[in-house]
Protein backbone atom coordinates (compact mmCIF):
# COMPACT_ATOMS: atom_id res chain seq x y z
CA UNK A 1 0.00 0.00 0.00
CA UNK A 2 1.32 3.46 -0.91
CA UNK A 3 2.31 5.75 1.92
CA UNK A 4 -0.12 8.67 2.40
CA UNK A 5 1.08 12.12 1.37
CA UNK A 6 -0.12 13.89 4.53
CA UNK A 7 0.56 12.74 8.05
CA UNK A 8 -1.06 15.47 10.07
CA UNK A 9 -1.01 13.38 13.24
CA UNK A 10 2.78 13.39 13.12
CA UNK A 11 3.18 16.92 11.79
CA UNK A 12 4.97 15.88 8.58
CA UNK A 13 4.09 15.83 4.90
CA UNK A 14 5.70 14.47 1.73
CA UNK A 15 6.66 17.01 -0.95
CA UNK A 16 5.24 16.06 -4.35
CA UNK A 17 8.34 17.30 -6.14
CA UNK A 18 11.35 16.11 -4.12
CA UNK A 19 9.42 13.24 -2.48
CA UNK A 20 11.01 13.95 0.91
CA UNK A 21 9.09 13.77 4.16
CA UNK A 22 9.32 17.17 5.84
CA UNK A 23 7.74 18.98 8.80
CA UNK A 24 4.58 20.98 8.06
CA UNK A 25 6.49 24.19 8.78
CA UNK A 26 8.42 23.55 5.54
CA UNK A 27 5.22 24.01 3.50
CA UNK A 28 3.43 27.28 2.77
CA UNK A 29 -0.02 27.68 4.31
CA UNK A 30 -2.80 27.37 1.71
CA UNK A 31 -6.21 28.07 3.22
CA UNK A 32 -8.13 27.11 0.08
CA UNK A 33 -6.67 23.59 -0.03
CA UNK A 34 -8.17 20.71 1.92
CA UNK A 35 -4.89 19.91 3.65
CA UNK A 36 -4.27 23.64 4.32
CA UNK A 37 -0.66 23.25 3.14
CA UNK A 38 1.00 23.60 -0.24
CA UNK A 39 1.82 20.43 -2.21
CA UNK A 40 5.44 21.48 -2.65
CA UNK A 41 7.88 22.32 0.11
CA UNK A 42 9.18 25.90 0.34
CA UNK A 43 12.54 24.96 -1.18
CA UNK A 44 11.01 23.21 -4.21
CA UNK A 45 8.50 26.04 -4.64
CA UNK A 46 11.34 28.61 -4.68
CA UNK A 47 13.35 26.59 -7.23
CA UNK A 48 10.30 26.12 -9.46
CA UNK A 49 9.53 29.85 -9.33
CA UNK A 50 13.08 30.77 -10.34
CA UNK A 51 13.01 28.31 -13.23
CA UNK A 52 9.65 29.64 -14.39
CA UNK A 53 10.76 33.29 -14.35
CA UNK A 54 14.03 32.43 -16.15
CA UNK A 55 12.09 30.54 -18.83
CA UNK A 56 9.67 33.44 -19.33
CA UNK A 57 12.61 35.87 -19.62
CA UNK A 58 14.40 33.66 -22.18
CA UNK A 59 11.24 33.47 -24.29
CA UNK A 60 10.73 37.25 -24.14
CA UNK A 61 14.35 37.92 -25.12
CA UNK A 62 14.07 35.46 -27.99
CA UNK A 63 10.84 37.10 -29.16
CA UNK A 64 12.53 40.54 -29.16
CA UNK A 65 15.49 39.31 -31.20
CA UNK A 66 18.03 38.41 -28.51
CA UNK A 67 20.40 41.31 -29.27
CA UNK A 68 20.67 44.98 -28.34
CA UNK A 69 18.90 47.03 -31.02
CA UNK A 70 21.55 49.77 -30.85
CA UNK A 71 24.92 48.01 -30.56
CA UNK A 72 24.11 44.37 -31.32
CA UNK A 73 25.39 42.94 -28.02
CA UNK A 74 23.89 39.51 -27.33
CA UNK A 75 25.02 38.78 -23.75
CA UNK A 76 21.76 37.95 -21.93
CA UNK A 77 23.26 39.03 -18.60
CA UNK A 78 23.19 42.70 -19.66
CA UNK A 79 20.15 42.79 -21.94
CA UNK A 80 17.20 44.78 -20.63
CA UNK A 81 13.66 45.16 -21.90
CA UNK A 82 13.12 48.78 -22.91
CA UNK A 83 9.81 50.49 -23.61
CA UNK A 84 10.01 52.00 -27.09
CA UNK A 85 7.67 54.86 -26.17
CA UNK A 86 9.21 55.44 -22.69
CA UNK A 87 6.01 54.38 -20.94
CA UNK A 88 7.69 52.13 -18.38
CA UNK A 89 6.26 53.98 -15.36
CA UNK A 90 2.75 53.43 -16.71
CA UNK A 91 3.38 49.70 -17.13
CA UNK A 92 4.81 49.44 -13.61
CA UNK A 93 1.80 51.30 -12.16
CA UNK A 94 -0.51 48.84 -13.93
CA UNK A 95 1.44 45.92 -12.41
CA UNK A 96 3.31 44.78 -15.51
CA UNK A 97 6.51 43.59 -13.87
CA UNK A 98 8.28 40.24 -13.94
CA UNK A 99 6.34 37.47 -15.64
CA UNK A 100 3.34 39.74 -16.25
CA UNK A 101 5.60 42.00 -18.31
CA UNK A 102 6.98 39.02 -20.24
CA UNK A 103 3.44 37.90 -21.08
CA UNK A 104 2.59 41.44 -22.22
CA UNK A 105 5.66 41.44 -24.46
CA UNK A 106 4.26 38.35 -26.19
CA UNK A 107 1.01 40.22 -26.91
CA UNK A 108 2.53 43.58 -27.92
CA UNK A 109 6.13 42.97 -29.09
CA UNK A 110 6.32 46.22 -31.08
CA UNK A 111 6.02 48.30 -27.88
CA UNK A 112 9.29 46.87 -26.51
CA UNK A 113 12.88 46.50 -27.60
CA UNK A 114 16.05 45.01 -26.18
CA UNK A 115 18.87 47.28 -25.13
CA UNK A 116 22.06 46.46 -23.28
CA UNK A 117 22.44 48.25 -19.94
CA UNK A 118 24.76 50.92 -21.40
CA UNK A 119 22.55 51.70 -24.39
CA UNK A 120 19.49 51.81 -22.14
CA UNK A 121 21.08 54.42 -19.86
CA UNK A 122 22.32 56.42 -22.86
CA UNK A 123 18.78 56.44 -24.30
CA UNK A 124 17.34 57.52 -20.95
CA UNK A 125 19.90 60.34 -20.71
CA UNK A 126 19.23 61.50 -24.28
CA UNK A 127 15.46 61.60 -23.67
CA UNK A 128 15.81 63.46 -20.38
CA UNK A 129 14.62 60.55 -18.26
CA UNK A 130 17.67 60.97 -16.00
CA UNK A 131 18.15 63.87 -13.62
CA UNK A 132 21.34 64.53 -11.64
CA UNK A 133 22.67 61.09 -12.51
CA UNK A 134 19.55 59.39 -11.14
CA UNK A 135 16.48 58.09 -12.89
CA UNK A 136 13.52 60.45 -12.68
CA UNK A 137 10.30 59.23 -11.09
Amino acid sequence: MAEPIIRSWTGVKRCRRCKKLKPLTEFHHQSRMRAKRSSYCKECNRLYSREYVAKQRREALKLLGGVCTRCGLSDVRVLQVDHVYSDGPVDRRLGYIGTKLYKRIAKFPTEYQLLCANCNWIKRYELGEVRNGRASK
